[in-house]
């Protein structure tokens, strides 16, 4: 009998070490999940602020309507080129919308760093220490040759 007894705190043991070591593995696997769909999103959201800098374009008041672009031709070279250049008048067109009336469902930074790092145009708050995906490219504004950089949380 008291082997019998053992027998069945062993089993139970095992039995509830192995509940434990299934919840922990599920429970982290979640968890990851749930950082990856999330990063995936901000990255998204990222991307398309990210398309303002070659967008002219306003079709409405939210962010990502907004066109900071102007399309210009330079038709002196051979053949004609066309590139997009942010203009001054985008920067106070974004500039005069108060942010909380142009803000989707994500907060951002929109920024605009000349070649030698300093920042010449900066819309929308500060980001938090965690949680931030950034995302840069060189662009073409009124003054130069810059980097257009998002950050979204």
């Amino acid at each position: 009998m008291a082997a019998t007894f053992v027998d069945y705190a062993i089993a139970i043991g095992l039995l509830l070490v192995a509940f434990t070591a299934t919840i922990s593995y599920v429970t982290g696997f979640s968890t990851s999940a749930q950082t990856n769909i999330k990063l995936a999103t901000l990255q998204l959201q990222a991307q398309s602020l990210l398309g303002l800098a070659e967008r002219e374009y306003a079709f409405n008041t939210s962010i990502s309507g907004l066109g900071l672009a102007a399309h210009i031709t330079n038709t002196s070279a051979q053949p004609p080129t066309e590139s997009f250049v942010i203009s001054s008048a985008a920067w106070q067109r974004l500039e005069s919308k108060q942010y909380s009336s142009i803000k989707e469902d994500f907060d951002f930074r929109i920024r605009i760093r000349d070649i030698n790092g300093t920042t010449v145009f900066s819309y929308g708050q500060t980001p938090p220490l965690a949680s931030v995906v950034a995302l840069q490219k060189p662009i073409l504004y009124e003054s130069g040759i810059g980097t257009f950089m998002v950050e979204v949380w």
